[in-house]
């Protein structure tokens, strides 16, 4: 980090999933899933009507062997996984352009 930039705090959210329904808050930066073991399915809605270039960062702790992952208000999703293994991740990227969010990462 360069001496003039300042550090801040990542916008995180930790959720122990106990149905199969995850709602992403809006301006999330980090989504910490902790189920109790491996999820069957579950479904991941990300936040609609975000700032061009915005990205979640998903993480699991534990295996989701089916995963859906769906935007509200906006046009939808592209290259979303459908499974997650344990301690894996993704990011998304929100393009205004599109009126999707992107997996990037």
């Amino acid at each position: 980090m360069h001496h003039s930039q300042l550090a801040r705090d990542l916008t995180a959210q930790n959720v122990v999933p106990v149905d199969a329904d995850t709602t992403v808050l809006d301006g999330s930066e980090m989504v910490t899933l902790q189920p109790a073991g491996t999820i069957a399915t579950h479904t991941l809605d990300l936040p609609a009507g975000q700032l061009n270039g915005a990205e979640t960062t998903i993480f699991t702790t534990a295996t989701i062997t089916g995963l859906t992952v769906t935007s509200a208000g906006t046009s939808g999703v592209l290259g979303m996984p459908t499974t997650l293994a344990a301690n894996a991740s993704f990011v998304a990227k929100y393009s205004s352009v599109l009126g999707k969010w992107i997996r990037v990462g």
